[in-house]
């Protein structure tokens, strides 16, 4: 009966680690494959307004650097990998300064049929007064997304 007790244990844990929630070392993966250069389109926070840009996500230990450029502006930022929803999924939260104000934008991850990585967010001031949230969608591109 121990015996039928220890392998009931052992298996439980087993499953427990197939389907536990991605530990701190598994983010190193993930930061690697986010890495690369989006064309971003969206929706200004705020105003609502139409734009389209590029945005450079570089690896910097466990966080990625960010320079968004807009209408030909760059903006620089940090972003890092965060649990949301009570753990029960991993975003990209960035944050960034423009015109004197701070923003943050939380992306979901996910990818496109070539398995580059896509992004998709809102994005907002981090002190909570958005009226109107920013939304952004990015789009992986290593020279696939220009035809010749």
């Amino acid at each position: 009966m121990k015996k039928l007790a220890r392998f009931c244990t052992l298996i439980a844990g087993i499953c427990w680690l197939a389907v536990s929630p991605a530990r701190a070392g598994d983010h190193g993966a993930m930061v690697d494959h986010l890495s690369g250069t989006y064309v971003v389109i969206g929706k200004h926070a705020g105003s609502g307004t139409l734009f389209d840009g590029t945005v450079k996500l570089t690896r910097s230990g466990d966080r990625l650097q960010v320079v968004r450029t807009i209408a030909g502006q760059a903006t620089t930022g940090t972003g890092t990998l965060e649990k949301a929803l009570r753990g029960e999924t991993t975003v990209l939260r960035v944050r960034f300064a423009h015109a004197g104000q701070d923003y943050e934008a939380t992306y979901l991850i996910d990818g496109d049929l070539d398995n580059y990585a896509r992004l998709t967010g809102y994005v907002y001031l981090k002190d909570g007064s958005t009226k109107r949230v920013g939304l952004e969608a990015l789009f992986a591109d290593f020279g696939q997304l220009q035809r010749k």
